[in-house]
């Protein structure tokens, strides 16, 4: 996620000395303590004491990826994207069969990409929505949010093909509000796919194919630019074949 993390970040951490004041009169809670213990788990989850502090925090909370979704999402709320995901990466850290964190995580990061001008953030901010999405699916195929929003993203990277298969699933299994969404998308999907295959057929000549293709796509609804192309496809491949007046 976060390739170059603040100066602040690198501060030395002393693991016995934390833990110790967890059971101090320092004026520090046990909550205070496991806080800051699960931000440095979320920041480097390689971290070579990590051990040590998921052993205390397993030790006095029931169930410390939980306070670690929880701080996360407070940090989300504030739309503080950069600490929501980093204690949400702790969640993950803590159990990685748990679906809630790395279905917050996916939707935050896809949503901070959205939301900052650092290009070459936004594109690893991307790329690891799109891995949390497949880690959920993975942890439950029919989930309909991540299969649309997988899809969402597949098809704006072109893979037509599984972006129908997701889209398709979001539609079987979504609220009204997810179906409605999935059921456009995945024509469009679909007439892009159509599309491809007639633009190839039209690269090597086979003019009625690319009729035959086309002509079972609904342009109707489809996003002006793609309805353009397919009925230009349609009017060159009539043409090519002599059909002025279809062409027209």
């Amino acid at each position: 996620g976060f390739k170059n993390a603040p100066d602040d970040f690198a501060i030395p951490v002393f693991v016995q000395a934390i833990r110790a004041l967890a059971g101090g009169s320092d004026g520090f809670s046990t909550k205070q303590i496991a806080q800051a213990m699960l931000y440095i788990i979320g920041i480097d989850p390689g971290f070579r004491f990590n051990d040590i502090y998921i052993d205390f925090l397993k030790k006095v909370i029931d169930k410390p990826e939980a306070l670690a979704t929880e701080l996360g999402m407070e940090k989300y709320n504030l739309k503080s994207y950069k600490d929501a995901l980093i204690f949400l990466r702790a969640a993950m850290v803590l159990n990685d069969s748990e679906i809630y964190p790395v279905f917050n995580y996916s939707h935050i990061a896809f949503e901070f990409a959205a939301n900052t001008n650092d290009q070459q953030l936004a594109l690893d901010l991307y790329e690891e929505a799109k891995a949390g999405y497949s880690k959920v699916i993975e942890l439950n195929p029919d989930e309909p949010y991540a299969n649309f929003q997988l899809g969402l993203m597949l098809s704006a990277d072109g893979k037509s093909v599984k972006a129908a298969e997701l889209l398709d699933k979001a539609y079987r299994y979504g609220s009204a509000d997810i179906r409605e969404k999935s059921e456009g998308l995945l024509k469009e999907v679909k007439a892009s796919t159509k599309l491809d295959l007639a633009e190839e057929a039209i690269d090597q000549g086979r003019y009625q194919e690319v009729l035959n293709i086309l002509d079972e796509v609904s342009i109707k609804a489809l996003p002006a630019e793609l309805k353009y192309k397919i009925l230009y496809a349609k009017g060159f491949a009539s043409k090519a074949l002599g059909q002025i007046e279809e062409a027209i």
